[in-house]
């Protein structure tokens, strides 16, 4: 199972069906839009190179157009932000450039086995922080609530996919929040784990079973490409509220 695969699917089953069963429209999210921006900046730097800020805003623009005129209704609420997004990346250039941190790798991809269920997926950035140790790095659009980063299993994955890879703990997960470019640090352990193993079960079964129904959320939903078909579908979240999903 791909990481990406299950963290749509835990976020709305029904927008992982229809991912599945129509053409991509859009090359990009915003979410990808900035990793791809922020990974042109930490290659530079692993290779000991300093990034001028108009080459990454040259890879966020590109894009960002790329997505407006897609047409993608997850793209329309972010029609003429472009200069307040701009402004958010250049901050985030900004604390990335002055960091004392190491780039070890930007888009380390991993594969786990979660008791016969094989997860692969990619970290966004492995930083080395002298005297301290390794940090894992996730850019995410989401509210900077570590509560519920705490209880991420796809953040759990990425944390148990290092391990696997170099047979270390990390320091901390940091997950870079995005619009808000908050920094939250998060950590893993044993109970996170199991977590994370009785999901993807409960999700492959799930999967295997056909079982699809929207989940509804303000924030999901505003950047949703999927709002036209979901509007459609002949099931509401409402009808099938306490129907036993994940």
């Amino acid at each position: 199972m791909v990481e990406s695969d299950l963290f749509l699917y835990l976020s709305c089953p029904l927008a992982y069906h229809f991912r599945k069963s129509i053409p991509t429209r859009s090359s990009f999210s915003v979410e990808g839009v900035y990793k791809l921006s922020m990974r042109h900046l930490w290659y530079g730097l692993m290779d000991a190179r300093c990034p001028k800020w108009r080459s990454v805003a040259n890879v966020f623009c590109r894009h960002w157009r790329e997505g407006i005129q897609s047409g993608d209704p997850g793209w329309r609420r972010y029609s003429g932000r472009e200069v307040s997004h701009l402004e958010l990346l250049y901050e985030l250039y900004n604390r990335e450039m002055s960091k004392t941190s190491k780039v070890v790798m930007a888009g380390q991809p991993y594969k786990a086995d979660f008791d016969g269920i094989e997860l692969c997926g990619e970290i966004d950035l492995i930083r080395s922080i002298p005297g301290e140790g390794v940090e894992l790095v996730e850019v995410r659009v989401a509210p900077p609530y570590s509560f519920l980063f705490r209880r991420d299993v796809t953040l759990a994955a990425k944390s148990y996919g290092f391990r696997s890879l170099y047979g270390t703990k990390e320091k901390h997960v940091s997950v870079i929040c995005i619009p808000s470019g908050k920094e939250i640090h998060v950590k893993f352990g044993h109970v996170n784990y199991l977590r994370l193993s009785e999901t993807l079960r409960a999700v492959k079964e799930e999967i295997g079973r056909g079982v699809f129904y929207p989940r509804t959320s303000e924030s999901g939903c505003a950047v949703c490409n999927y709002i036209e078909e979901c509007r459609r579908w002949p099931f509401s979240a409402q009808a099938l509220e306490g129907s036993g999903g994940v």
